[in-house]
C-alpha cells in the first residue's frame, strides 16, 4: 500500500505538510510547512513528494544556521536578580491580598493548605530535575516586558527560570505561613532573605516614565519633524533595557550595550521588509546575517547617541540616575564634514543659472517665483531650503535705508536651530534682479507668503516639493556632483564667507560688513 507520510489531501488536493521543529519556532512560526503537489492523484503526489520534502528541509537548516549564528543576549547575573527580585515582590503582595480575602469568605482552611503544601512540593522537585517548564511562561512574560525575546539553551534564561523556581517556592512557603495566621515568616533562600524586611530606599523611575517625562519636557517643544526623530531612539532604548528598568540599575555596561546596538543598526531598518516586525534586537542579529548596511557615523551620533545622551543627561539633572550611562559614547567619523558634500564649481553655476528660468532682465520672473528666487537666495545668502520656502513677505523689510531679510520662527515657522535667526542685508545683485520689486508686488496681492503654496508637511517640514525639483533640474542639466542638492549652495556661500574673513565674525559686524 503507498504511504501517505507527510502528504495531505484537502478537497481532494494534495499537499505536503509537515510541522517545524519546536525549536526552530520562534524563527519560522508554529504553523507547518505546506505546499501544495498540484495534483489530485495520490501517485503523482508521491512521486513529487522528495522535491517539496527537499524545500522543507532547506528551510529547516537556514534556520538551525541562523539560529547558531543568534549570540545570546548578555544578561548578568546581576540583570536575573533584579527581574527575579522584582517578580518576588510583586507576587508577595498580590497573593498576600488572595489569601486576606480567600479568608474572609470562610474557606476550607484544611484544603488550602493541603493544595499549597502540594504545589510547594512540585516546585522543589522541578529545581530537583532543572525541570522549567512550569515557570517558562513568567520567565518569558518578564523578558517581553524588557524587551527581549531569548529562550531555550540560552544560560541567562536558565538561570532566570531557575531564580523564578525559588522565588516561587518561598511564595508558597509565605502562602502556607498567612494561611495558619501566621506573619512572621521571612524567606530562609539567601536570594530573597530580607526582601520582606528591607525598607524601601526611596521612589523609583523606570525607563518608561523617563521616556515619557522627557517626551512631555523638552521634546513637545521642538519641530515635528525632530519629534518624529526621536521615535526610532525611544524603540530603541525600549528594545535594549526594557520599559519597566529601574533607571538606577543602567550603569555603564548598559550605557556600552546600548551603544553597540546603535552602531549595528541596519540603515533603512523601518522600510526593510526582511526585518518588519522584528524586535529590535532580533532586526539587529538577522540584520548582520544578511549583511545589510549600518547607519552613518554622523547617524549614530547625531541621531542616536546624541538624543540619547541627552536623554540620560535630564534624568541625571532630574536626580533620577546618578550618573549618565552613554556619556561621551561615539563613533569616529572617517569622512570630514567638509568632504561629504561638493559645493557648487564656477562651471556648474554658468550650466546652471545659463538657461531657464533665469533671466538677467528688470522684470519679475514667469511661472513659479520659487524657482526662480530661491536658489538665487540659497547662493547669494546661503539660505536652507525650508528657511527659503517658508518666508513671509513681512520678513523682507527696510532698516536704516537698507533692504533687510529676518529669518526668525513664529506661527507654524521654525528655525533648525536657535543661532539660525538672523537679519541678512538683500544681496546687491538680486536688488538688481528685481527680488525688491517682486516683493513689493506680493505686499500689494495682500498674501501672507512670500511664495504662493509653500507651507509645512506633516512632519512640520519645509521646503521638500522645492528640493525635489532642483535636484531633478540638476539631473536634467547633467549637473554631476558628490551629493550636489540645493545644501550645496550653503557650502559655496560658507566657503565664499571664509575668504572674505566674516567665518566666526559676530553676526553684527558680518551684517555690516555684507552691507557695506
Amino acid at each position: 500500500m503507498a504511504t501517505k507520510t507527510n502528504l495531505l489531501n484537502r478537497k481532494g488536493r494534495w499537499y505536503f505538510n509537515r510541522a517545524f521543529p519546536k525549536d526552530l519556532w520562534g524563527l519560522l512560526g508554529r504553523a507547518p510547512f505546506r505546499v501544495s503537489l498540484r495534483t489530485d492523484s495520490l501517485e503523482v503526489a508521491q512521486r513529487r513528494r522528495p522535491e517539496a520534502e527537499r524545500r522543507y528541509f532547506a528551510e529547516v537548516d537556514e534556520a538551525r544556521r541562523e539560529l547558531d549564528a543568534i549570540q545570546p543576549v548578555r544578561l548578568s547575573e546581576f540583570d536575573v536578580q533584579s527581574l527575579a527580585a522584582r517578580w518576588f515582590r510583586e507576587e508577595v503582595a498580590r497573593r498576600s491580598k488572595n489569601v486576606e480575602e480567600a479568608s474572609s469568605d470562610g474557606f476550607d482552611i484544611d484544603e488550602a493548605l493541603e493544595q499549597t503544601g502540594e504545589q510547594e512540593a512540585e516546585v522543589r522537585q522541578a529545581l530537583a530535575e532543572n525541570d522549567n517548564s512550569s515557570i517558562a511562561p513568567v520567565a518569558k512574560a518578564l523578558l517581553a516586558e524588557e524587551g527581549l525575546a531569548i529562550g531555550g539553551p540560552n544560560p541567562a534564561y536558565r538561570m532566570l527560570c531557575k531564580m523564578l523556581l525559588r522565588a516561587k517556592r518561598e511564595l508558597h512557603l509565605m502562602e502556607r505561613s498567612l494561611l495558619v495566621g501566621d506573619y512572621s515568616y521571612r524567606p530562609s533562600d539567601p536570594a530573597f532573605a530580607g526582601f520582606l524586611d528591607k525598607p524601601d530606599d526611596g521612589p523609583k523611575h523606570t525607563l518608561g516614565e523617563l521616556l515619557e517625562a522627557y517626551k512631555t519636557d523638552k521634546v513637545s517643544k521642538l519641530a515635528p519633524s525632530t519629534q518624529a526623530a526621536y521615535e526610532p531612539v525611544w524603540r530603541l532604548l525600549r528594545g535594549v533595557l526594557g520599559e519597566r528598568r529601574d533607571l538606577m540599575t543602567i550603569n555603564r555596561d548598559e550605557g556600552k550595550r546600548v551603544f553597540e546596538a546603535v552602531v549595528n543598526l541596519p540603515l533603512g531598518l523601518g522600510k526593510i521588509k526582511a526585518l518588519e516586525g522584528l524586535p529590535i534586537l532580533d532586526a539587529i542579529k538577522k540584520g548582520r546575517k544578511l549583511g545589510l548596511t549600518t547607519i552613518s557615523p554622523k547617524t549614530i551620533n547625531g541621531s542616536y547617541m546624541g538624543f540619547i545622551s541627552s536623554i540620560f543627561g535630564w534624568a541625571v539633572r532630574e536626580q533620577w540616575m546618578t550618573t549618565n550611562p552613554v556619556e561621551r559614547m561615539s563613533v569616529v567619523d572617517p569622512i570630514s564634514e567638509s568632504d561629504k558634500r561638493d559645493p557648487f564649481t564656477m562651471e556648474q553655476l554658468k550650466v546652471l543659472f545659463g538657461a531657464a528660468p533665469w533671466k538677467l532682465r528688470d522684470e519679475s520672473p514667469k511661472g513659479k517665483p520659487l524657482h526662480f528666487w530661491g536658489p538665487l537666495l540659497a547662493l547669494y545668502h546661503g539660505f536652507r531650503r525650508g528657511e527659503i520656502a517658508q518666508l513671509d513677505v513681512a520678513d523682507v523689510t527696510t532698516i536704516e535705508g537698507l533692504a533687510a531679510i529676518l529669518v526668525r520662527p513664529g506661527g507654524s515657522k521654525r528655525l533648525k536651530t536657535s543661532n539660525a535667526r538672523r537679519t541678512i542685508p538683500v544681496h546687491p545683485e538680486l536688488i538688481r534682479m528685481g527680488f525688491v520689486r517682486y516683493v513689493e508686488e506680493r505686499r500689494a496681492s495682500s498674501d501672507e507668503k512670500l511664495f504662493a503654496g509653500q507651507d509645512a508637511d506633516a512632519r512640520g517640514q519645509w521646503g521638500d516639493a522645492f528640493s525635489d525639483w532642483f535636484t531633478r533640474l540638476l539631473k536634467d542639466r547633467e549637473v554631476k556632483g558628490r551629493r550636489l542638492g540645493l545644501h550645496s549652495f550653503r557650502h559655496n556661500w560658507q566657503d565664499r564667507a571664509r575668504e572674505a574673513g566674516l567665518h566666526g565674525v559676530p553676526r553684527q559686524h558680518s551684517i555690516d560688513r555684507l552691507a557695506a
